[in-house]
């Protein structure tokens, strides 16, 4: 594909200038869900509670990932995902995805993650999978880890 200089210059200057936009991200705004709902075209619905909102994903492969809100600030503090295929976890974590695959291959092998930053716990075999992720400096005070399922 060929791109004129005309049009690289403000497509470079948008991607610089508008990153939350254009990346869903693990701590991201409410408009991350939206982003990573349309990347992983996957149909959304939410679900809320007192103290945070779940975003459901449904994708197409049949796996359904989960993504949770904080009410008060907006914030996705984790995510959840279950079914026949793994997600996209660079997409659904982000900004934080080379952490996770630096603490992944420090461990040389498979498990979980679970730095004082982020914690991923990802389990399955063929045409079952399931796991989550979460910050735990972004949980809402009176949300306890095993919640994000």
């Amino acid at each position: 594909m060929n791109i004129s200089k005309p049009l690289c210059v403000p497509m470079l200057l948008a991607g610089l200038l508008f990153p939350a936009q254009s990346r869903a991200d693990l701590g991201g705004n409410p408009a991350s869900i939206a982003a990573d709902g349309h990347a992983l075209n996957a149909t959304l619905r939410s679900q809320p509670s007192t103290l945070y909102k779940v975003s459901i994903l449904q994708l197409p492969s049949g796996t359904v990932v989960k993504e949770f809100s904080d009410n008060a600030t907006g914030t996705v503090f984790g995510i959840a995902w279950q079914g026949p295929f793994m997600p996209d976890l660079k997409q659904l974590l982000g900004s934080h995805y080379n952490a996770y695959v630096g603490a992944m291959h420090a461990k040389m092998g498979p498990g979980s993650v679970d730095t004082p930053g982020l914690v991923v716990r990802s389990d399955g075999h063929m045409r079952a999978f399931s796991g989550q992720g979460y910050l735990p400096n972004l949980l809402p005070s009176g949300v306890a880890p095993s919640e994000i399922q």
